[in-house]
């Protein structure tokens, strides 16, 4: 796992204790914005598939699947960005 990585799953919540960067905050901890955030989607995904009778929809994943990747790109290109920037701290 290279170094974005590292900081990115640790950002997400997604290590386990360990393997997580102490100083990154866990984005997605409970009752965190983000956490409300991801509580209002999978609240709206629900309701969109009792409307459509179904338990999945593949436009609905696709959809949410689009949106990690975009969310993965941007954080790549910003990380890079930030490694970059003297006055930045940490910036490599």
């Amino acid at each position: 796992m290279d170094t974005f990585e590292t900081v990115y799953y640790s950002l997400l919540g997604e290590l386990e204790e360990g393997y997580a960067l102490p100083w990154v905050e866990n984005a997605f901890a409970p009752g965190s914005e983000c956490d409300r955030a991801y509580s209002r989607i999978d609240a709206a995904r629900e309701r969109l598939y009792a409307r459509l009778g179904c338990d999945t929809d593949p436009d609905v994943e696709e959809i949410l699947s689009s949106q990690l990747e975009i969310q993965l790109t941007l954080c790549r290109k910003m990380f890079a960005c930030g490694q970059r920037i003297p006055e930045c701290p940490g910036a490599g």
